[in-house]
């Protein structure tokens, strides 16, 4: 059942997470310039109701998840959630799920500064940038000590990297597209039964 629940938990982190950041970042700035573009309007605020769902999603499953860890492990919870390695999974899913709630505020869900800084946890969680940092100090350090950062950004995959990003992007604006029609498929089946 936690493979299940990992699974699912690491699709929408990795996937609709991440597509919404950068659909943020690279559709909302280019296209929020232009204000007769009402279809975008509309996109946007389906975007911002998916996003704001699979936040709750995310959070729900990753207690529920933590949950049933515990017991299948029999480990007592209480001892296992204040535990010095819990802390930063707690504080990252509570950064995520109350930025995706601020998305409610209307204030928020338009300032494109906030939307630009509200996207940044989503793309470099505590995990990645752990990651990023030990990388820089461990491998590309030479024999005198010095940081060859060069080396780093002329071997680094970064067409895979964009390749990535942009499909994540597309794979999140197909989402929002099939959530908006199920949404007004199922107000028009109930508007028929009332």
């Amino acid at each position: 059942m936690n493979e299940v629940l990992s699974l699912i938990f690491n699709v929408l982190q990795a996937n609709i997470v991440v597509g919404f950041a950068m659909y943020s970042i690279l559709i909302f700035i280019i296209l929020r310039q232009k204000k007769e573009a009402q279809w975008f309007i509309e996109f946007d605020i389906y975007a911002n109701e998916l996003i704001i769902q699979i936040g709750i999603v995310l959070a729900l499953i990753w207690c529920f998840g933590q949950f049933n860890m515990a017991l299948t492990k029999r480990v007592n919870l209480f001892e296992y959630m204040s535990s010095p390695y819990f802390l930063p999974q707690y504080f990252q899913l509570s950064l995520w799920f109350g930025l995706t709630q601020l998305l409610r505020i209307p204030n928020f869900r338009g300032s494109l500064i906030f939307r630009t800084l509200f996207v940044l946890p989503f793309i470099f969680n505590l995990e990645r940038l752990v990651i990023l940092i030990t990388s820089f100090h461990r491998d590309y350090l030479n024999g005198n000590g010095q940081l060859s950062v060069s080396n780093y950004f002329h071997d680094f995959p970064w067409h895979l990297t964009i390749i990535h990003l942009f499909t994540t992007m597309f794979a999140f604006v197909l989402l929002v597209f099939l959530y908006k029609i199920l949404k007004t498929a199922l107000f028009k089946l109930i508007s028929s039964i009332d």
